[in-house]
């Protein structure tokens, strides 16, 4: 364990020169960032304005849970999606083989290299949102159950990390699908809904969905103070489950793997 912490620890220092190197780049990454997340927020209170209630949910709840929405991609994007843009290419061209060589998981290195640092200011900006719509929306919110919301969101990124990992490791066996990842983003705009609006659906589309509609609105719930005990339960069932079988499908997707040598 300690070994892994210790290549943690130095693939931040990486990254971290890395941004020093390139500041530029970096500044351009945290404008977009600041834009996209308030775009995010905009344009739901355009969308809800002149609503009263969406599938139970007040206009400042949807505002809420977008805000939130913000800081879980903003956590997700910082650690893992640059991992899995580069994914189908290092496949591709072989440099798994490298990785594959090394002395530690090789899931562990694949999805850990690269981080976006700066989705920090994401995640900032989601934070001062929701602390915002709060205090100006007054909602009933205390810091007790504010904070009780966290570990809920780090297990929705541990299901969009399952998720991202196990379609990207269908690379294997054709290197040439890396535009998964193009997918993957457009379906993480499915976060910003609540979990009641996919339950109009088709049951068998529910039960697919149902990962990433627990995702965000589960622990906006728990700090709202909504939650009831099946969603909270099936949330951390299902993102120990996908986690694991994320790790079991790229073991038995490597069995396939063509070394470049």
């Amino acid at each position: 364990m300690n070994r892994y912490f210790n290549t943690y620890i130095q693939l931040i220092k990486l990254n971290i020169a890395t941004i020093l190197m390139y500041r530029t780049n970096f500044i351009n990454d945290v404008v977009a960032s600041i834009g996209w997340g308030l775009l995010t927020v905009v344009s739901t209170l355009l969308l809800t304005r002149n609503v009263t209630s969406v599938f139970g949910w007040t206009g400042p709840e949807i505002l809420f849970l977008v805000a939130w929405f913000n800081i879980t991609a903003g956590v997700f994007h910082l650690f893992f999606s640059r991992n899995f843009e580069r994914m189908g290419q290092v496949i591709h061209k072989g440099e798994l083989d490298l990785i594959l060589l090394k002395p530690l998981n090789s899931q562990f290195l694949l999805s850990s290299w690269i981080m976006s640092l700066h989705s920090i200011i994401r995640v900032i900006i989601g934070v001062i949102l929701t602390l915002f719509i709060i205090y100006f929306y007054h909602l009933p919110v205390t810091w007790g159950s504010f904070f009780s919301g966290i570990p809920f969101m780090l297990f929705g990124v541990a299901i969009l990390y399952a998720v991202w990992f196990m379609a990207m490791t269908i690379c294997v066996w054709n290197s040439q699908l890396s535009n998964i990842v193009n997918l993957l983003y457009s379906l993480n705009t499915l976060l910003k809904y609540p979990i009641e609006a996919y339950r109009e659906m088709n049951i068998i589309i529910f039960m697919i969905v149902l990962p990433y509609a627990l995702l965000v609105s589960t622990p906006t719930k728990i700090i709202l103070g909504r939650w009831n005990m099946f969603e909270l339960v099936g949330m951390m069932v299902i993102s120990v489950c996908m986690v694991w079988a994320s790790h079991l499908f790229w073991n038995f997707a490597l069995r396939s793997y063509t070394s470049a040598s």
